[in-house]
C-alpha cells in the first residue's frame, strides 16, 4: 500500500518551509476497524496491506492536549495578539523541563495551530508563511543559527558571505512572507561558556528587535544553562515568560483526572481488533456524575452539555431531568448500555429501597478506567467493602474522603462476604434492619468501657482496629466516621445474623426462657461472657422489649424520592459538615471511643427513630431512647426488688410473657419489604442550649 500524498517524509524536516507545510497540513484519517470476519476474506498479500497501514495510523495518532500543551497554546496564542502592534521589547516564551516531557510537542502544536489559524483568517495568501521553526545546533555560533533560519526559507549563500547579509536576507524575507511566529527549538545547545557561544543569544535579540515577531523557545532545563543569569540573561527573563513542562502528576483527584482523561482519550483512538476498551459509564452512575465527567472530557461547560441531554420535568419549569434518549444521542453509546449503567435511567426501576438515598463514591479502582473526574454511584445497603481490591466503601461520608484499604484487616472483608451470605437468607428487607440494628447496638457498647478482666470483649478488637485506621495523634486528618463503622463492621455482621433470623427473634420475643436463649447466643458473638440486659442503657434489651416482635424498619427515605433524582445536582460537602466531621475528631481523640459519632451519624436513623417509636423533641433525646426500655419496663421490674432510680437502673430485663405479634406469627424468609401506613416519625430536632445536657421529652401524640 503506498503512503499518502500528504504524509510526512523523512527528507523534509520540520525546519524547513516545505516540511513545515506538510506538518501543519497533515491530517490522520481514521482507520476503519476491521472485523474477524472480513480478515479472514482477505489474501495474505491483502492482510500484510492492512497491518502496514493499521501500523502507520497507529505512527502518527492524532495529538492529545495535554495540560502543558494547553497552557503553552493559551499563552502563545495571547502573545502574538499583544506582539503585534509592538515596535520593540516584545513579550516572548520559554518552554523549559526534563527530556520526554512534550516540549517539542507542544512547541510544533503551538506553531500548527496558529498557522492554520492564520490559514483559516486569510484564505487567498499563496506565498504567506506565518511561522519559522528552527532548531539550535551543537555548539552553534551566531553565523550557524542564521544560517538555520535561512535553511528554513530555502536561502542559500555562499561560503564567504558574512553574517550581516545573512541576517538581512532573512530578515526581508520573513517580513515579505509575514512571519508572526518564530519557535526555536533545543535551544539547550548554547554553549555560553565560549565566546561564540555567548553570542547566540545577542543574535537571537537582535533577530527579535528586526523582526516583528514572537518568539517562542523550548529545551532542557533552560534555567540551568544560565540562559537568564548576567545581564543579558536578567533582560531575557523580565521579557519572557517561563513554562514548565513537567511529567504527569498523580497525586491530587484533578491530577488523577486529567491522567485517565489522556489515556481514555488516546484509547479511543486505537484501532487494534483484539482491544476492548473501558466502558465510559460506570455502573449504577448517577446521571449528574456521568453528565460532569462527560463535560470534563470534552472541555464543555456543564449547563450547555446538560442542556443537551434533559428535558424540563413540566412544561416551562426550570427543573429538568436526563433523557435517554438524548443522552444516547449526543454519546453514540447504545441506548441499552445507558439505560444499564445510568441509575435514573434504569428499566425496569430497580428495588430503590434496597439502595441508598443519596449517592457516593466506590471503588476507585474499579472505577478507574471511568476518566474525567470521581465517579458517583448509587450503591445497595448491602456493599460496604469491595472485596476484590479490599476497600471500604460505606456507609456515605465526606465524599472528598480517600479510600480506606483493608489489607491489613481481613476480618473487615471477611464480614462483607459474610454479609452477602445474609442477603441471601433473609431478603434485603431483613438484612437491611439486622445490620444496622447490629451497629446500633455496637455503637452503644463502644461509648462504655470493657470489662479490665475480660480479654474476650469485642470492645478490645475495635481499640486494635481504630489504631490502624486512625493512628494516634492523626485525627484531624485521618478520621471520619465511616471509619468508625469499618471498625465494628465485623461485630455487626455477628448480631445481624441472629437479629435478623426469625428463629432468634421468636426466642427474644418468647418467654423467660427464649429470652435468655438469647442473651446467652449474644453475649457470646460480643465476646462478653457477664452481659445481662439491663433495664435501662442497653440497646439490647430495648430491641428486646420493643423492636424483636416487629417487623424490619423501612428507610427513612429512597433515591427516587429525593429532589436531586435524574436532575444536575448531587452530593456536596458543606462547611457545615467538616465543622462536624472536626469536632468529631476532637472528641474521638480525646477518648478513642467512636460510638457517640457512630449514633449521631445518619446512616443509623432508620433504627434510631423506627415506625413504631415514640417521638422525642430532639435527636439526642432519641439516641437515648434507644438504649432504653420502656413498653414492658413495669413488667419486667415486678418481678425484681428495686427500691430507688440507682437499683432500676441496674436491674435486669426479663419479660415474664411472650410478646403478642401477628408479624411473627405470620412471617416468612425471606422478608418482604414492610409498607409504610403512617408518617414517618420525627427524629427529632438538634439539641439547643440547656437541651444537650438534658435527656429530652417524648412528643405528646
Amino acid at each position: 500500500m503506498s503512503a499518502a500524498p500528504d504524509a510526512l517524509t523523512p527528507d523534509d524536516p520540520l525546519t524547513t518551509k516545505e516540511g513545515w507545510h506538510r506538518f501543519v497540513d497533515y491530517q490522520p484519517e481514521p482507520l476503519a476497524p476491521a472485523g474477524t470476519a472480513q480478515r479472514l476474506s482477505l489474501t495474505p498479500r491483502q492482510r500484510a496491506a492492512q497491518d502496514d497501514a493499521c501500523r502507520d495510523y497507529h505512527a502518527m495518532l492524532p495529538l492529545v492536549n495535554t495540560p502543558t500543551i494547553r497552557q503553552v497554546l493559551t499563552t502563545g496564542r495571547l502573545l502574538v495578539q499583544l506582539n503585534r502592534h509592538q515596535i520593540s521589547a516584545r513579550r516572548g516564551l520559554v518552554l523549559s523541563g526534563a527530556s520526554g516531557t512534550g516540549k517539542t510537542t507542544a512547541l510544533t502544536q503551538l506553531g500548527r495551530t496558529h498557522e492554520r489559524a492564520v490559514r483559516k483568517r486569510h484564505p487567498g495568501r499563496k506565498h504567506h508563511l506565518p511561522v519559522l521553526y528552527s532548531t539550535v545546533p551543537p555548539a552553534a555560533t551566531a553565523r550557524m543559527l542564521a544560517v538555520e533560519f535561512a535553511r528554513f526559507f530555502g536561502l542559500e549563500f555562499a561560503p564567504r558571505t558574512n553574517l550581516p547579509d545573512i541576517v538581512n536576507a532573512v530578515c526581508a524575507t520573513a517580513a515579505h512572507t509575514g512571519v508572526e511566529l518564530v519557535l526555536v527549538d533545543e535551544i539547550h545547545n548554547l554553549n555560553l561558556a565560549t565566546r561564540s557561544g555567548a553570542e547566540v543569544p545577542d543574535q537571537l535579540k537582535y533577530f527579535a528587535e528586526r523582526l516583528p515577531a514572537t518568539f517562542v523557545y523550548a529545551g532542557i532545563e533552560v534555567e540551568a544553562q544560565g540562559l537568564f543569569a548576567g545581564v543579558r540573561g536578567r533582560q531575557i527573563a523580565g521579557r519572557f515568560t517561563l513554562i514548565a513542562s513537567t511529567p504527569f502528576a498523580y497525586g491530587t483527584a484533578e491530577q488523577r483526572a486529567a491522567w485517565r482523561s489522556l489515556v481514555s482519550t488516546l484509547e479511543g483512538m486505537l484501532r487494534l481488533r483484539e482491544h476492548r476498551g473501558g466502558t465510559l459509564v460506570a455502573l449504577d452512575e448517577t446521571a449528574a456524575s456521568y453528565i460532569t465527567r462527560l463535560a470534563n472530557l470534552h472541555g464543555m461547560s456543564f449547563d450547555e452539555l446538560w442542556h443537551q441531554v434533559s428535558r424540563p420535568r413540566v412544561t416551562n419549569s426550570q427543573s429538568r431531568y436526563i433523557a435517554a434518549d438524548l443522552l444516547a444521542a449526543v454519546t453514540s453509546l447504545p441506548h441499552a448500555l445507558l439505560v444499564r449503567a445510568v441509575i435514573e435511567l434504569r428499566q425496569p426501576e430497580p428495588d430503590w429501597l434496597a439502595h441508598r438515598h443519596e449517592a457516593q463514591r466506590g471503588c476507585p479502582r474499579c472505577t478507574a478506567r471511568h476518566p474525567g473526574g470521581t465517579v458517583l454511584q448509587l450503591l445497595p445497603h448491602h456493599r460496604y467493602v469491595c472485596t476484590r481490591h479490599r476497600i471500604w466503601i460505606g456507609p456515605p461520608d465526606l465524599v472528598d474522603q480517600p479510600c480506606l484499604p483493608l489489607h491489613d484487616l481481613p476480618e473487615i472483608v471477611a464480614a462483607q462476604r459474610a454479609h452477602l451470605r445474609l442477603l441471601h437468607r433473609f431478603g434485603p428487607a431483613a438484612t437491611f434492619d439486622a445490620v444496622l440494628t447490629g451497629f446500633l447496638i455496637c455503637a452503644h457498647r463502644w461509648s462504655q468501657n470493657p470489662a479490665d478482666d475480660n480479654d474476650l470483649d469485642a470492645r478490645l478488637d475495635w481499640r486494635d482496629r481504630v489504631d490502624v485506621l486512625i493512628p494516634h495523634g492523626t485525627e484531624k486528618t485521618t478520621f471520619s466516621t465511616t471509619r468508625l463503622f469499618a471498625v465494628t463492621y465485623p461485630e455487626a455482621v455477628k448480631v445481624a445474623a441472629l437479629v435478623g433470623s426469625l428463629h432468634w427473634r421468636r426466642l427474644a420475643a418468647g418467654g423467660p426462657d427464649g429470652q435468655l436463649r438469647f442473651a446467652a447466643e449474644i453475649r457470646r458473638r460480643l465476646g462478653d461472657p457477664g452481659y445481662r440486659p439491663q433495664i435501662t442503657n442497653d440497646p439490647i434489651a430495648r430491641w428486646i422489649d420493643q423492636d424483636c416482635w416487629q417487623p424490619p424498619s423501612l428507610p427513612r427515605s429512597t433515591y427516587r424520592a429525593a429532589r436531586s433524582f435524574g436532575g444536575r445536582t448531587g452530593p456536596k460537602v458543606t462547611d457545615r459538615a467538616r465543622d462536624s466531621n472536626a469536632r468529631s475528631a476532637t472528641w474521638f481523640a480525646r477518648t478513642r471511643r467512636g460510638g457517640r459519632a457512630m449514633l449521631y451519624h445518619r446512616h443509623l436513623t432508620a433504627v434510631l427513630a423506627r415506625d413504631w417509636s415514640v417521638p422525642m423533641t430532639t435527636f439526642s433525646a432519641t439516641v437515648t431512647a434507644s438504649a432504653t426500655t420502656r413498653k414492658f419496663r413495669d413488667e419486667a421490674v415486678r418481678n425484681t426488688s428495686v427500691a430507688t432510680l440507682t437499683e432500676l437502673a441496674k436491674a435486669e430485663y426479663l419479660r415474664p410473657r411472650a410478646a403478642p405479634s401477628d408479624y411473627l406469627d405470620t412471617a416468612v424468609t425471606p422478608t418482604p419489604w414492610p409498607i409504610r401506613t403512617g408518617p414517618k416519625i420525627s427524629a427529632g430536632r438538634l439539641a439547643l442550649g440547656k437541651e444537650r445536657t438534658s435527656v429530652g421529652m417524648p412528643i405528646p401524640r
